[in-house]
């Protein structure tokens, strides 16, 4: 079985530490005291005014459902690559820029080179907060609150379910770490590969979102050798085009929006596959659930797992089943 490990980040802590700081607010705490507690210490704190004004641009407004979408992610990410103790500092700068470039999910005009250069600056914010007293304490309380072992338990499940429902050999998982971020909206999980790990990020970590960004690693491949086959498919864009442009899955009406469309709408199916098992009822009601916001080629798709899914090997022949099966919606 892979590697599953969780920890408490500082380096993700310090990110929503500043975005919270800034007016972040998109974390739900009414339940949790001593996540309101945190929150409103952090907001009732006295920070430098130009840490706030770097962490109020990471608000973009581009994203519908997400208003913070693509900026928070990317700070994250970027943040991963700063050591835990000071010097707070890149050891490379071009790995970031280039690992931002080569991102898929983010679109070209998301990651233009102002949004790079904005990422870039992080390590001096990241080391104004460190020299505020507060921030140390705010760390505690924050480290103090995440129930590790549950969220290792769970990424633990989720690899032990991946493996007894595609059969992929154990050994073929990618290493996961997960992430716990209680400051974050608890509707997003961010996923950063770097090296031959996986970092999820999640508020509350759970099952299905873990296996879902699993599922992402593992189809990758043969999403890549069929670009040519699902761009013959393009045209399925248009009757999801506005759903998919309210979250941010397209961004125009090209060949790269498809293919993001197409590969979370497959993610999502294949996520509702694992994870409902044999229990039909289940799985068409999530099926129907998702094509309700919006993903309308999910039942077709998870149809296909049910019929034709035959292992990650032939991941390639079951894009193009998939595929065919969403055309089918439209006839």
């Amino acid at each position: 079985m892979s590697t599953c490990l969780a920890c408490a980040s500082k380096q993700i802590f310090s990110v929503y530490l500043g975005l919270t700081a800034s007016g972040y607010d998109l974390a739900r705490p009414s339940r949790n005291q001593y996540l309101c507690q945190l929150i409103q210490e952090i907001k009732e704190s006295v920070w430098p005014k130009y840490v706030l004004a770097y962490f109020r641009k990471a608000r973009t407004d581009i994203c519908e459902v997400n208003p913070y979408w693509p900026r928070a992610f990317l700070a994250s990410l970027a943040s991963l690559y700063l050591p835990e103790s000071p010097p707070y500092r890149y050891s490379d700068r071009g790995i970031i820029e280039r690992h931002i470039e080569g991102l898929d999910a983010v679109s070209h005009a998301d990651k233009r080179a102002d949004t790079i250069r904005w990422v870039l600056q992080l390590p001096d914010i990241y080391q104004a907060l460190w020299a505020q007293p507060v921030t140390h304490r705010l760390w505690s309380l924050y480290e103090g609150h995440i129930n590790l072992g549950q969220a290792e338990k769970v990424a633990v499940d989720a690899a032990a379910l991946v493996v007894r429902r595609t059969g992929i050999a154990p050994q073929r998982l990618p290493r996961i770490v997960i992430l716990p971020n209680p400051l974050q909206a608890r509707e997003v999980t961010d996923a950063v590969a770097l090296g031959d790990k996986i970092y999820i990020i999640a508020s509350e970590p759970d099952r299905a979102s873990c296996v879902h960004e699993m599922l992402h690693h593992l189809l990758s491949p043969a999403l890549a050798l069929s670009r040519g086959t699902i761009r013959e498919f393009a045209y399925l864009l248009g009757p999801v085009r506005e759903d998919m442009l309210r979250f941010r899955y397209a961004w125009n009406d090209k060949e790269e929006s498809w293919h993001r469309t197409f590969e979370e709408h497959l993610m999502r199916a294949a996520q509702i596959w694992i994870t409902c098992g044999e229990d039909q009822e289940s799985l068409d009601r999530s099926a129907a659930y998702q094509a309700r916001h919006g993903f309308r080629y999910v039942p077709a798709i998870t149809g296909c797992f049910r019929l034709h899914w035959s292992g990650i090997d032939s991941a390639q022949d079951f894009v193009t089943h998939c595929l065919h099966a969403c055309q089918k919606c439209q006839a």
